[in-house]
């Protein structure tokens, strides 16, 4: 207890009692350097109001499955930490634990006794709040990069900078960017994120290419998608399957020898037939030696191989999502009602 020695001797306190504080709640009373008493309350959690569009949240299915585990938990005992509330005009607004909440009424619901939640008092502005709301949403479920988009354009109304905002969250001022855009998105296109149809990349990717054209692109994009099989778009169905390094290499390899092989004559008159349009080089011919080209074609079958492949893939997840979609109807008929749209 060196610090408290030496607290005992700034403070004239005898040793004994420091010792005699056998609580943090004493050592805070008592004054103590380094120790702060943080005030806790217990309220009934049906009077904590929740304020409309506040939470930059989205109901998604990992946010559903993160409360669901929430509520196990709490059957099982385990302790969280206290919401924290702000307080206007006589009422009790929540400013972070929406998730705890949801699984706080509705295991309430379900007939758990819970009388009381603990709370903090939140202090601070309305961008003070979002500030809070977005820096601890990195913690239990994480934001998506949508929900941070969601924060991120509340606090540039509020006034905040790129750069302010990268700071608060430790990250780049090119992801900040890019959450804006993906909030900035069509509300088809958010709820296509919403529903996990599409990756965030994705929709970055083809809203940069497409612009005002991006919905139509990522709605195609997701058929191709369900005809293969597959719920979500992901970089494989934007880019085709990815390419083995060792057929790229080989690509490359023969690209390279067969440039080479070409005599040197024979290189310039392609280089300068090239140069024309298409209409220029109609009826034009090269000679080449046979050995030159069986590289190119050799790299061409790796490559169809790979396609071939993936192509076998994409028939058995279709069999594979024939079958669930048959066997599951009723299931997925409960989830289209619970999103609003059997």
């Amino acid at each position: 207890m060196a610090m408290a020695a030496q607290d005992a001797v700034e403070d004239k306190r005898p040793a004994k009692e420091l010792a005699d504080m056998v609580s943090l709640k004493m050592m805070a009373e008592g004054k103590i350097e380094g120790v702060n008493k943080v005030t806790h309350y217990k309220l009934d959690p049906h009077i904590i109001e929740v304020e409309q569009g506040f939470n930059i949240r989205f109901m998604t299915p990992a946010r559903r499955e993160y409360i669901d585990g929430i509520k196990t938990a709490m059957r099982a005992g385990a302790k969280f930490p206290p919401l924290d509330v702000r307080i206007e005009g006589g009422r009790i607004i929540l400013v972070d634990g929406h998730n705890r909440l949801i699984a706080i009424l509705e295991l309430i619901d379900e007939g758990v006794e819970i009388l009381f939640v603990e709370v903090r008092q939140f202090s601070g502005n309305d961008a003070d709040r979002v500030a809070h709301m977005v820096g601890t949403g990195q913690q239990g479920l994480p934001l998506s990069q949508l929900e941070q988009g969601h924060g991120f354009r509340r606090l540039q109304n509020f006034g905040w900078p790129l750069k302010r905002i990268a700071n608060h969250i430790g990250k780049s001022e090119t992801l900040v960017e890019k959450c804006v855009m993906l909030a900035e998105a069509d509300t088809e296109i958010q709820q296509m994120l919403v529903r996990e149809e599409v990756s965030a990349d994705v929709v970055v990717d083809v809203l940069r290419r497409h612009r005002s054209r991006a919905l139509e692109v990522l709605r195609a994009l997701l058929a191709k998608a369900q005809n293969a099989g597959s719920r979500k778009v992901t970089e494989r169905t934007l880019h085709g399957p990815s390419i083995p390094r060792d057929v790229v290499g080989k690509v490359v390899a023969s690209l390279s020898t067969f440039y080479q092989r070409l005599p040197e004559g024979e290189r310039e008159k392609l280089e300068t037939l090239l140069q024309g349009n298409e209409a220029e080089l109609e009826g034009q011919t090269i000679t080449l030696d046979a050995a030159s080209l069986k590289g190119l074609f050799d790299a061409h079958h790796d490559v169809r191989a790979v396609f071939a492949k993936a192509e076998r893939r994409d028939e058995l997840r279709r069999q594979r999502a024939a079958k669930a979609g048959h066997n599951d109807a009723p299931a997925q008929a409960a989830e289209l009602a619970d999103w609003g749209e059997a």
